[in-house]
């Protein structure tokens, strides 16, 4: 039998829990009889947890993940166990640490693997008789091992979908439902983890006139302008390496390689120029600060205010000078 990571020992028990015999002894365990009921070796707190587990393989097919002790005539052992119910009798293994279902089936299935070699082995030196009992044997530890690898092959298939799952739910969590943007909690994430790389640019971007449509043309026309400016960006941001993101409302932020800097004044302008497409009275502020190589949440914080700062007087100034066009 070849050494295992895993298993330190493995046991095949009766459906009532007395042991059959030990298919697999390493370590400092006692010697198990066969014959012997399993709470004998068992410390008496540890009695009624195996007979809970021992309930739970009939019913179930298997427990996984319990712990028993061992009494001290036998050397107060810790025993992290899993169980599973071939037929008549059930497979019973302890492992040197708490392991994950799959990883216990391989284990299982290594050692039914094992000891159907070990069965075909003595049959072609005729160890054993070749009376209908063996034959009978064989073909119940040959049928396990088939129902294992199949129990194996369908969880294995249920994790690959459920890792699939938790991919669409998180990239679902990360984006603007709306725009399709990305959202605040994805800014915060990303640009910490860009920050580590290299020096970012923040523009916070904010619209002009964006509560007068809502409240001129109603919040469907809100939306279709939202839409709009939102792809215009994410489409022009791109080619630079940079990222859009929506914050909420009609609040934007843009992150940019500070090597890859367009000219703001310029790409803004241009900005200007398409959401008037959109609506005349629409119009972009902006204002932008420097995001150093390996901030912290702190430092992004920082760098946002100051880019609200900023933009929020690139706003009153707009404002004043179209005051003083209209005075």
């Amino acid at each position: 039998m070849s050494d295992s990571k895993l298993t330190t020992l493995g046991l095949v028990l009766d459906l009532e829990g007395r042991i059959v015999e030990a298919v697999k002894h390493e370590g400092s365990y006692p010697q198990f009889q066969a014959g012997t009921h399993f709470v004998y070796y068992l410390d008496t707190d540890s009695i009624q947890r195996f007979l809970d587990y021992l309930k739970d393989t009939l019913e179930h097919g298997h427990s996984f993940g319990g712990e028993l002790l061992l009494n001290e005539t036998h050397g107060h052992l810790i025993l992290s166990v899993a169980l599973l119910k071939t037929g008549t009798q059930i497979v019973m293994l302890s492992l040197k640490e708490r392991q994950e279902t799959l990883t216990v089936l391989s284990e299982i299935i290594r050692i039914n693997s094992e000891q159907l070699n070990s069965l075909r082995q003595a049959q072609a030196f005729k160890h054993y008789s070749h009376d209908e009992a063996t034959a009978a044997y064989l073909r119940e530890w040959t049928a396990l091992n088939s129902e294992l690898v199949n129990t194996q092959r369908e969880l294995a298939q249920k994790n690959r979908e459920l890792e699939k799952l938790n991919h669409i739910l998180h990239e679902t969590s990360m984006r603007d439902e709306l725009t399709q943007l990305k959202n605040r909690r994805a800014f915060f994430h990303d640009v910490i983890a860009c920050s580590k790389q290299t020096i970012q640019r923040l523009v916070m971007v904010d619209l002009n006139g964006f509560k007068s449509i809502n409240d001129r043309l109603g919040h469907h026309q809100g939306d279709r302008v939202l839409k709009a400016f939102a792809h215009y960006i994410d489409e022009h941001i791109q080619p630079y390496g940079g990222e859009a993101y929506r914050l909420g409302g009609d609040e934007f932020a843009l992150t940019i390689p500070e090597t890859n800097m367009p000219d703001l004044k310029t790409w803004m302008t241009a900005l200007d120029q398409h959401l008037v497409t959109l609506d005349a009275t629409l119009s972009a502020a902006y204002g932008d600060s420097l995001l150093e190589r390996n901030s912290l949440l702190a430092d992004l914080e920082r760098a946002m205010m100051q880019a609200d700062e900023r933009m929020y007087r690139h706003k009153a100034l707009r404002n004043k000078k179209r005051h003083d066009f209209h005075a």
